[in-house]
């Protein structure tokens, strides 16, 4: 599937380079409102217009879908793919927001009984000085004729592990969190501190510690220890020091859950996990210079993770840490107001033992409101850098790179049409008012006709 080309007089989308680096700046490449046009097997995309879109909305409403990537959480303050965007729907009416103290807070605009909710949840996720969320976006899809019902119906279905009538008042929110990937480590056996060469006395291959031992087995006490260096020499060091680069990143999710917990114990959410949340490291991979001059760590991730088994049988073998905590206060959510969706789509253990039976769901449909999934099944996966470490011991400097998505370009045109297509082609049950995912790592909403 390709794009047609658009005719001159129309401004064409730029549909997005492959890109490395998550910028919320990217919210604004594509326009607002689109026009989806199929010609055959191809498509085109124009920017619809305010008084085109007043018309095609009061023509034909039910030949409207949202179209929402949520983006990513991953990096700190000094990471320049720093990222925690997040998406809301209530109703109609759909936000793109961050999680970021950056500004105050914003209200959102719209019917009361779909307005009112949102901004009674974001006030809430916005901490007492209302700074800690943006909204980046909003867009109101028009109701589908056969659903109208279904919108005011959705606050009072219950879902599982809810009952219909818990006491909460209002209109369901829900809350679209995306890929996390927060690294969950194990305890690594002890290692020789001064494993690794000292810079600063080993200077080529032939006579460094490492490969002395590699050939004459020499297990003699080390001549020289790490004594006030900032990197240590212990490649387990490094390998925490990775895993504890996404502190930042679980702080924020308790932060988020607390005050989204507290939210929900009065008014209906629903919290609904986009791609991974966390992720086993079982172990690393380590290249390092035979002059100890410099190291690279590779983590080797547990593939299959499950919630149930990490709070069954995982839980007490890792490491306590913020990271942990982060996971453990996601399962304290009630189970009725969550969903996480399964990101592993490339492998599932199923012949063992403790795998069988636990597979996730991988989608999320609510009645005509909206569909959920993390990858769109008929494009083309991406490829995928995992993280990496890599250490200067003589410079005493340390660079992480968290998971990097990288993808073709025309990406987004591409997920646009297929979101756009698949929620056209559904005849019974009714179409959905918007379609959202988390696969990209670059956040986007746009409303679309077709």
């Amino acid at each position: 599937m390709t794009a047609a080309p658009v005719d001159p007089g129309e401004a064409p989308v730029d549909p997005g380079e492959a890109s490395v680096a998550v910028s919320v700046a990217e919210v604004g490449a594509i326009p607002p409102y689109l026009e989806l046009a199929w010609e055959g097997e191809d498509f085109s995309l124009r920017p619809l217009g305010p008084e085109a879109l007043a018309a095609r909305v009061e023509a034909t409403p039910e030949r409207f879908t949202a179209y929402m990537d949520c983006g990513v959480w991953t990096g700190d303050e000094g990471d320049r793919a720093y990222a925690r965007t997040f998406g809301v729907l209530c109703g109609r009416t759909l936000c793109l927001c961050e999680f970021r103290n950056d500004a105050p807070s914003t209200e959102v605009e719209g019917p009361p009984e779909e307005s009112g909710p949102l901004n009674r949840l974001l006030r809430a996720l916005a901490g007492p000085q209302r700074l800690d969320v943006q909204v980046l976006r909003t867009v109101r899809c028009p109701a589908p004729l056969t659903s109208q019902v279904a919108s005011q119906v959705a606050s009072q279905v219950a879902l599982p592990g809810r009952a219909a009538g818990d006491g909460r008042r209002g209109e369901r929110v829900y809350v679209f969190l995306p890929d996390m990937h927060i690294p969950l480590v194990p305890r690594m056996p002890d290692l020789d501190p001064n494993l690794v060469p000292d810079p600063t006395k080993a200077t080529c291959f032939c006579h460094g510690p490492v490969m002395r031992r590699i050939l004459y087995g020499d297990a003699a006490v080390p001549e020289y220890a790490a004594v006030g260096c900032a990197i240590s020499r212990d490649p387990n060091e490094w390998f925490y020091l990775m895993a504890d680069r996404y502190r930042t990143v679980a702080d924020d999710l308790v932060k988020f859950l607390s005050r989204l917990g507290r939210h929900g114990q009065q008014s209906p959410v629903h919290l609904v996990q986009l791609g991974a949340l966390f992720e086993i490291w079982a172990g690393y991979d380590l290249l390092f210079h035979a002059t100890g001059r410099a190291g690279q760590v590779t983590p080797r991730i547990l593939r299959g993770a499950h919630l149930t088994l990490f709070a069954r049988e995982w839980c007490e073998l890792l490491r306590a840490t913020p990271n942990r905590e982060a996971i453990q206060r996601f399962l304290k959510f009630p189970a009725g107001d969550r969903t996480a969706l399964q990101d592993d789509y490339e492998f599932f253990a199923r012949d063992v033992p403790l795998l069988h039976g636990l597979q996730e769901q991988r989608a999320l449909r609510v009645g005509s409101l909206f569909h959920a999934e993390h990858h769109p099944r008929p494009c083309e996966r991406a490829l995928d850098a995992p993280p990496v470490g890599f250490m200067a011991l003589l410079e005493q400097q340390a660079r992480f790179l968290p998971w990097q998505r990288k993808l073709a370009e025309g990406f987004r045109a591409n997920f646009i049409a297929y979101g756009t297509e698949w929620t056209r082609s559904l005849d019974d049950p009714p179409p959905v008012g918007a379609y959202v995912m988390a696969y990209s790592h670059v956040p986007c909403l746009t409303l679309v006709g077709w």
